[in-house]
């Protein structure tokens, strides 16, 4: 309860923050993601002179997408073993039938 009061005043603060300037409280708030985004250890920042222009061509990550790979294969590999166990069980309940009630 006190994380929803919180996180209302919160948003009460940010929403009079924006009626008094728009364009001060998005540039803040840009600011502070565009800060916390860059401290993280997986981002790399390079320097460039001013007036230099660069392209930067970014290919996936192998072990990003070997992992996407093992991932799906386990996923269908759970799927097919989920299937295969509910034709077991339709036919295991099938041939019980026949062998409890022959006249079926």
């Amino acid at each position: 309860m006190s994380q929803a009061i919180a996180e209302y005043q919160l948003f009460e603060a940010k929403q009079q923050q924006y009626n008094a300037n728009p364009e001060l409280m998005i540039a803040r708030d840009w600011s502070a993601a565009l800060t916390a985004f860059m401290n993280k250890d997986f981002v790399s920042t390079i320097m460039l002179p001013t007036g230099v222009s660069a392209e930067m061509l970014i290919n996936n990550d192998p072990e990003i997408q070997k992992e996407m790979e093992r991932l799906a294969k386990q996923r269908l590999s759970q799927e097919s073993y989920e299937t295969r166990m509910e034709q077991f069980e339709r036919d295991l309940r099938s041939s019980r039938r026949g062998i409890e009630d022959p006249e079926q």
